[in-house]
């Protein structure tokens, strides 16, 4: 018997196996074959697409052309927009939603609306100190914000007074942003404003709760010669400076003038 008789009679038995395999298991088979054509039919035409680059130019950007969490806020964003003076209407809603974004914990929608108002002709009726922690808060830095400040007083000069001045000063101070007051009292510096007494007792209470008591009695000089008088706070302030570099004469001084301010407070 040659080798072709041999595959000839080994066929028929062949094929019967394979046969016998296919009846026995068509149900698994035809299921898989449903299986893969759904899944053809389903997510074939789900490939990855490639992103294309959003371009910041032709974005439409609302209350002052705020860019994306993938810009960087900054003033180079409204270049375009200098020329459009908002309307008294848009000015009053953009003020709104700025102090009720900062209710609500919303800083970016703060910073949208502090970006918009920047296109106002007259100064918006905002809170600067509000607008600054929002910035703070949005991981902004010091540059950054003294950029912004600088770049308001300076197209609303009236607005930098020492009343605005004291409202910057006293949360910066109550959370010890040393480098940040510096660089506003220079911006105020720079426009001729100087802090008045509640302005000094916010620079008093922070260099003394940072242990800087040299710039405490610095301050209390620059009060002296300008003829201020102390504030309640400032003089406790100034008797415990006193009383932690050791000088006991200066602080039973300011302690006497501070039992003064309290007897006349009771006198009347």
């Amino acid at each position: 018997m040659n080798a072709v008789e041999s595959i000839n009679m080994a066929q028929p038995g062949f094929l019967d196996e394979v046969w016998k395999f296919f009846m026995a298991t068509r149900a698994e088979l035809l299921l898989f074959c449903a299986a893969v054509a759904a899944y053809v039919l389903l997510f074939g035409n789900m490939a990855p697409k490639g992103k294309r680059p959003r371009s910041p130019k032709a974005k439409h950007l609302k209350a002052g052309n705020f860019p994306s969490e993938e810009e960087d806020l900054d003033t180079e964003h409204l270049e375009a927009d200098k020329d459009q003076s908002l309307r008294p209407e848009e000015r009053n809603e953009l003020e709104s939603s700025l102090t009720d974004a900062f209710q609500n914990g919303d800083h970016r929608q703060v910073l949208r609306c502090w970006m918009g108002l920047k296109r106002s002709e007259f100064a918006p009726e905002v809170p600067l100190a509000k607008c600054v922690e929002s910035m703070q808060r949005f991981k902004k830095d010091n540059n950054f914000v003294l950029r912004e400040l600088k770049a308001f007083f300076k197209r609303y000069p009236s607005e930098c007074t020492p009343r605005t001045l004291n409202d910057i000063l006293e949360p910066l101070a109550r959370r010890l942003d040393s480098q940040l007051v510096d660089g506003v009292l220079a911006i105020a510096s720079g426009l001729g404003v100087r802090p008045d007494e509640r302005g000094y007792e916010a620079l008093l209470s922070l260099s003394f709760t940072t242990r800087n008591f040299a710039q405490v009695r610095t301050l209390l000089e620059e009060m002296k010669g300008r003829g201020m008088s102390l504030t309640t706070r400032a003089r406790i302030v100034a008797v415990k400076a006193a009383l932690k570099v050791g000088s006991f004469a200066e602080a039973a001084q300011h302690f006497k003038e501070l039992k003064s301010m309290w007897s006349g407070l009771s006198s009347t």
